[in-house]
């Protein structure tokens, strides 16, 4: 591996240029996706990729948070529905 090169043959600008998306970028890319509104170019231009990681990992703990949020909103209306 040269010393001007980075880990993968490419320029070290380019290598420092791409980082991993924070949990508000992917946040962002998981529920533009569930709209099905493109959201690509943004993480491109900032220079940050979205790892399929971090995509499973997001939508597994959004699906955790919807069934939470429907349970929370069926059990709110069947108190009011009884009462």
């Amino acid at each position: 591996m040269d010393a001007e090169r980075g880990p993968e043959g490419g320029s070290p600008e380019v290598e420092q240029r791409t980082k991993r998306a924070g949990v508000a970028q992917v946040a962002k890319t998981l529920v533009f996706g569930l709209f099905a509104i493109g959201m690509k170019g943004t993480w491109e231009r900032e220079g940050v990729r979205v790892t399929p990681g971090q995509i499973v990992v997001g939508a597994l703990v959004g699906g955790v948070l919807l069934i939470v949020a429907l349970t929370v909103i069926v059990r709110v209306v069947l108190r009011l529905a009884i009462a």
